[in-house]
């Protein structure tokens, strides 16, 4: 299992720039023994002191060609490097306790030791239906269960997402329609259980929404010591 091989991703565009740096600053704060690449996807990028991307690298595609689309591409440029395994994480999702990377070399082990596993979510929202024999925290996702395909932190064979991201536009047709077209492809959705806490990846989910700063994200990062940017988009309280 070469680091290499796995490559963390990170989808946004530069209308959430402002999500870059603090990121970054919680998932160095949060995750200091990472030995996986972790890559910026976006529209496009302009190096500015407030809204610089200080991950490993950046695929910046000059254009916006929908969400699905974005992604897929950028998987298919880390594919042809060599890379097995995509770890997707969103701009917004601000890691909140330190990540279990012995759970997470399990879990990459896990995937390639059972072909049948397109998936392997690491944030249980939702979590599995259905136990497996002998894994005392991890489950199966049914296939027609609501959300079978979700936007949450999770281990991906490239493969399975090209499948799925090829047929849709954006992330709520990749979760809601995504969740009934994966009933037709053969890949197997597993997931760490609910309980017990922590879980591998542990983060506020979302510090955006609706386009507005969440309360609970702007403390977080006051808790952190990092500055947020709130000159782009409303806050919560101010809505």
């Amino acid at each position: 299992m070469r680091p290499e091989e796995t490559v963390i991703m990170v989808p946004s565009c530069w209308a959430y720039r402002d999500t870059w740096q603090p990121f970054m600053k919680l998932m160095n704060k949060f995750w200091p023994r990472r030995k996986f690449l972790t890559v910026l996807v976006t529209d496009k990028y302009q190096e500015t002191s407030k809204h610089s991307w200080e991950g490993d690298s950046i695929t910046s595609l000059n254009g916006d060609f929908g969400w699905c689309s974005n992604l897929a591409r950028a998987i298919r440029f880390e594919r042809m490097g060599g890379a097995r395994r995509i770890l997707y994480l969103q701009d917004d999702y601000f890691l909140s306790r330190e990540v279990d990377t012995d759970y997470l070399d399990y879990a990459i082990q896990y995937m390639d030791s059972h072909s049948e596993v397109g998936c392997f979510r690491l944030y249980p929202c939702p979590g599995p239906d259905e136990d497996i024999p002998e894994e005392k925290n991890l489950g199966r996702v049914h296939k027609d269960a609501p959300y079978s395909v979700s936007c949450q932190a999770a281990l991906w064979d490239p493969t399975y997402i090209l499948k799925l991201l090829d047929r849709f536009e954006n992330p709520w047709q990749f979760e809601l329609a995504g969740s009934v077209y994966a009933e037709t492809l053969g890949a197997v959705t597993v997931s760490v259980k609910r309980e017990p806490r922590p879980w591998p990846l542990e983060y506020i989910c979302t510090a955006i929404v609706k386009g507005q700063w969440q309360n609970g994200a702007i403390q977080h990062c006051k808790n952190n010591g990092i500055d947020l940017d709130l000159s782009l988009r409303q806050t919560e309280v101010n809505s």
